[in-house]
């Protein structure tokens, strides 16, 4: 397979942030079949620099929408400004701090819409630094909320 210059080669995709995720999985199990030593009897550890591992990294790269969005802002040649207003890192913390507060589970619903939103903002604005950095917070914040629910149903 000669030497990768990215996940998305891998796969033989395009590269772009829209990928369909049922051909990125259908070659990913093409690929397991190929170069995977447990299934595979003629894989060739001297086949390219291809292995399973990159394989496998590759595709959950691929698959999460975040870490294909920072993939491709760094494969671009981009980097992350992860200098962030304290305007935002004042709304994080005061909204971190009515998820842990609360026991309201309507309250942390809303809190859920509205963080969801915040994230579809980021995402439509995938290739922006500020934009990266804030989705991971929301993501973060989003994961937190979800447990809070769970914890209190």
């Amino acid at each position: 397979m000669g030497s990768i210059q990215n996940y998305f080669e891998i796969f033989k995709i395009k590269p772009s942030f829209d990928i369909q995720p049922t051909i990125l999985q259908s070659k990913y199990h093409e690929l397991c079949k190929k170069y995977h030593p447990d299934i595979s009897s003629d894989f060739d550890i001297k086949d390219g620099d291809l292995n399973i591992a990159i394989i496998n990294n590759a595709y959950k790269t691929l698959l999460n929408d975040y870490k294909r969005a920072i993939y491709l802002y760094k494969l671009n040649g981009n980097h992350l400004n992860k200098n962030l207003s304290t305007d935002f890192l004042n709304e994080i913390l005061l909204t971190n701090e009515t998820i842990d507060m609360t026991t309201n589970i309507d309250v942390l619903n809303k809190l859920k819409e509205i963080t969801v939103l915040k994230i579809n903002e980021c995402k439509n604005k995938y290739n922006d630094s500020n934009s990266l950095i804030k989705w991971k917070y929301y993501d973060r914040m989003l994961k937190n909320i979800s447990n809070k629910i769970e914890m209190l149903m």
